[in-house]
């Protein structure tokens, strides 16, 4: 596994994972913040141990959030090639990283919809 994880250092502002964007890389955050946001809304900060990119890589939506790194944060790599092949020799893996896309899914929608509502109805 650790053959397949390149360390990549991004810069503030800098976007990993966007709706626009094709997913061909999953990330792991090793150190710093990025933000996720949604439909041009922030919803929540991710930090060390977070996995990016799992909902477009895995789920394929087109409407999936927008990753930004907050400041400097370093991450490790695995390229889509990469990653099928250890879901095919792992398949627990697989599982295991849809449940987080799916969970990750969920928890973007849930958390657009409480900020919206309010903004919606002017408070």
């Amino acid at each position: 596994v650790t053959r397949c994880l390149h360390r990549v250092k991004c810069k503030g502002g800098e976007v990993l994972v966007s709706g626009d964007l094709a997913a061909n890389q999953l990330y792991i955050i090793e150190s710093g913040t990025c933000d996720v946001s949604f439909k041009d809304m922030t919803i929540a900060p991710i930090r060390e141990g977070a996995l990016v990119g799992t909902v477009a890589l895995l789920l394929s939506l087109e409407t999936s959030a927008t990753v930004t790194a907050r400041g400097e944060v370093t991450l490790l790599k695995i390229k889509r090639s990469d990653l099928e092949d250890l879901m095919a020799k792992y398949p627990s893996l697989y599982q295991q990283l849809m449940d987080v896309a799916n969970w990750r899914s969920k928890q973007i929608q849930e958390q657009y919809e409480a900020e919206a509502a309010p903004a919606a109805a002017g408070g």
